[in-house]
């Protein structure tokens, strides 16, 4: 599988399932326990973190709390949007539901995606 950046330019030009699937598998990466040590050796690596029991905890926190199926989280959204209502008052009639195209990660969730990359 091709490894790379999501750009407009490329997700034009290959199926949007395949770039959705890059990004969901690189999340991955850091799920199963059995690659924990490869993952915490990762960390280190791309965050320059010299201290590997911090990298550990690290990797700990983002298993505990990364979502298994990457859904936009509105609620989150509308609570950036009513914050920067304060700053400007236009951004209140923006509607954040307009903001999100889930519709990749709904096909890969409704192909079992998910649940063959989980295990479930």
């Amino acid at each position: 599988m091709r490894r790379g950046k999501l750009t407009g330019r490329n997700i034009r030009a290959t199926p949007a399932v395949a770039q959705v699937d890059v990004v969901v598998v690189d999340g991955h990466f850091s799920r199963p326990y059995r690659l924990r040590d490869v993952a915490v050796e990762r960390i280190v690596k791309k965050l320059r973190i010299k201290d590997s029991l911090t990298a550990e905890e690290g990797y700990h926190d983002a298993v505990r709390t990364m979502a298994r199926k990457p859904y936009p989280a509105l609620e989150g959204m509308r609570n950036v949007r009513r914050l920067l209502e304060t700053q400007d008052p236009c951004i209140g009639a923006i509607n954040v539901e307009d903001l999100v195209d889930n519709c990749y990660i709904r096909i890969l969730d409704e192909s079992g995606f998910f649940a063959r990359i989980y295990g479930k």
